[in-house]
């Protein structure tokens, strides 16, 4: 009787470390499934739109929650074999998105992208109210072409334009404004004119970053660029970073400008490819004239 009344003890035990295990399972399906839209968004965010879209699977519930979400992501790192071209998919995304707003819209494309189709997509997530635009573009002998909307749009506050061409537009006027805090710019010897002219209609920035996309060291003497003509235009500066600096005769004047024009900058990066001169180089830019004593110079 004793064996059996503790086998019997003993089941009912297992029995409830069984139901137990079960039950938090269940609790934890619950825990998601019990969270609202705005909340799975939110986490939605944090994956690129591709891996976003995955999760459309998992139920019905599910399937229209990535179109919510507030934020684009596209890379386009796909294998030349597969069926979906970066055109079908941008389009598509597009097309069945509903956030009201976006915030966040982020394009990489390693393969020629049609003006025509660009300008299509620019244009529909401005009219969005795209706050932080990121377009990428590698591998191309085409220029590509920003439509003057970029450079009139109200709702932009990061901007990130990374290339290894050359991004040109039609004419800077007077009348345009980038409401602009925050500049991303890959350049390279094509392009520090675009920069320049960015520069001009950016009277906000406070965070300026440069990523320097190629050696045009041997080519120096064909870039004839200086800094932006006349003074105030980087009034509001606070941070500025330079990834790639070789010390070029225009990427010194850019820095002394930037040193010598920023009366509110607190820190500039520069991050050059050989270790060995970063003392030097130090002593060479603490040497330079500035407006602002409580900038800290740092050479990396």
């Amino acid at each position: 009787m004793a064996n059996s009344a503790t086998h019997h003890q003993s089941d009912s035990k297992r029995k409830k470390v069984e139901l137990s295990q079960d039950t938090d399972t269940v609790v934890s399906i619950d825990r998601i499934s019990n969270l609202s839209d705005s909340l799975i968004c939110h986490i939605l965010s944090f994956l690129s739109t591709e891996e976003a879209v995955v999760t459309s699977i998992l139920s019905n519930r599910w399937k229209p929650l990535w179109t919510l979400v507030p934020k684009i992501n596209l890379n386009d790192n796909r294998r030349e074999e597969h069926p979906l071209s970066l055109t079908h998919v941008v389009y598509r995304v597009l097309a069945l998105h509903r956030a009201p707003l976006l915030r966040n819209f982020s394009l990489k494309s390693f393969s020629p992208c049609d003006p025509f189709h660009l300008d299509t997509w620019i244009h529909t997530v401005i009219g969005r109210k795209v706050q932080h635009l990121h377009l990428q573009f590698s591998h191309s002998k085409k220029l590509v072409k920003l439509p003057r909307t970029v450079f009139t749009c109200k709702t932009i506050v990061i901007l990130e334009l990374r290339a290894d061409i050359c991004l040109c537009f039609d004419s800077i006027y007077p009348s345009m404004y980038l409401n602009l805090v925050r500049l991303e710019f890959g350049v390279n010897l094509s392009n520090w004119h675009v920069l320049k002219a960015l520069l001009l209609v950016a009277p906000n920035l406070k965070v300026l970053v440069l990523d320097k996309n190629d050696d045009d060291e041997e080519d120096n003497r064909l870039c004839c660029v200086g800094p932006p003509e006349g003074s105030g235009c980087l009034s509001l500066l606070t941070a500025f970073s330079f990834d790639g600096y070789q010390e070029l005769e225009h990427e010194v004047e850019f820095v002394k400008y930037v040193l010598s024009e920023e009366r509110l900058l607190n820190a500039m990066t520069i991050k050059i490819y050989d270790k060995h001169l970063k003392e030097s180089l130090l002593q060479r830019l603490s040497m330079f004239p500035r407006q602002s004593t409580k900038c800290l110079i740092t050479v990396e």
